[in-house]
């Protein structure tokens, strides 16, 4: 019989804090004034920030190469 395990992830695992520095990053680089991601992942949630988003996400994997 296999165990189950009853752990549970925090809400904001190295992966997705991961996340949030690659963005937080991404917009220090664009010379933003930006909230702390990683420590408030929720504000992500709020203008602008919530429509810089996909913008980071096509910029950083170069998503302009498939486009057009």
């Amino acid at each position: 019989m296999t165990a189950i395990s009853t752990a549970v992830e925090p809400a904001c695992s190295s992966p997705g804090k991961d996340n949030y520095r690659q963005y937080r990053n991404w917009c220090r680089a664009a010379g933003l004034d930006y909230p702390d991601f990683v420590k408030d992942p929720d504000a992500v949630n709020a203008d602008p920030w919530e429509g810089l988003v996909p913008l980071f996400y096509w910029d950083t994997r170069e998503l302009n190469r498939w486009a057009g």
